[in-house]
């Protein structure tokens, strides 16, 4: 049993807001598996995953005798945690109605995240699908127009408490209208407006939201004419950016930031 992740590529701010956002099924999945040996790329320990402590008391799950496997980097804002515990609920065998299970992953979001979740991981999860979403209004969409696009993971820095990160965010203006309009260019066309939505990557890089790094990095795409953001609204998460590998290697190699490329 897979479970894919999902991207947002753009109304991450404002979803909670009744603006809509477009999440886009990730290629990255997780899965259980009984074979001791992990996939090297996979950051996830049994002792640490959040999500099972939850949902072992929340919902009488028993202790699980699978662990874990995929190519899902774990805390970097693609919905990981929602996947761990979508695979946790499948695998105890317990049933429930899409509805009644996306509101049990909502909540679960919210108590290990500490904050309301919007609601879009869950959906995202348990949809499989890509979509457009605003205040838990999910609208299926077909995002195969879209191509070349990669994700960048970084090390972590210092975080950015939420809160400040919001307040900043809501104070922009134009980061609003950018989002809205994207989001009216997609309704009706199915694709991103490029030119649109490089302003949105400015207006969010400008804002000194993220890390030191993926401002740094960021940066040195956008000089280029190439597209570049953060996933997710909180701090430390995965970069995403249309481009070929060798292109983001060849612009990267020089930067002296250490980095992790996922197709």
């Amino acid at each position: 049993m897979r479970v894919y992740g999902r991207i947002t590529l753009f109304g991450e701010y404002y979803m909670h807001l009744g603006i809509y956002g477009l999440s886009v099924k990730s290629n990255l999945y997780l899965e259980p598996t009984y074979d001791v040996t992990p996939l090297c790329n996979l950051n996830y320990s049994k002792g640490k995953d959040t999500t099972l402590k939850e949902l072992c008391y929340t919902k009488k799950l028993s202790t699980v005798q699978y662990t874990i496997t995929g190519n899902l980097p774990l805390g970097y804002g693609l919905a990981g945690s929602t996947c761990l515990s979508y695979l946790h609920i499948m695998m105890s065998g317990n049933k429930y109605q899409s509805k009644n299970l996306i509101n049990i992953l909502s909540e679960v979001d919210s108590r290990v995240h500490g904050f309301t979740s919007s609601g879009l991981d869950a959906y995202a999860v348990v949809k499989q699908s890509s979509g457009m979403y605003s205040n838990r209004a999910w609208i299926k969409t077909d995002t195969s127009k879209l191509k070349n696009f990669l994700l960048i993971t970084l090390q972590k820095q210092i975080e950015h408490p939420l809160s400040k990160i919001l307040r900043t965010v809501q104070a922009s203006s134009d980061l609003k209208i950018l989002n809205v309009e994207l989001g009216k260019y997609w309704i009706k066309n199915n694709t991103l407006d490029m030119d649109m939505f490089k302003k949105y990557c400015n207006c969010l890089n400008d804002l000194g939201i993220y890390t030191c790094d993926a401002k740094r990095i960021i940066a040195l795409f956008l000089e280029k004419g190439i597209c570049a953001k953060c996933i997710g609204g909180l701090y430390n998460k995965a970069i995403v950016v249309f481009a070929h590998r060798n292109e983001v290697n060849a612009i990267l190699n020089d930067s002296e930031i250490l980095y992790n490329l996922y197709e």
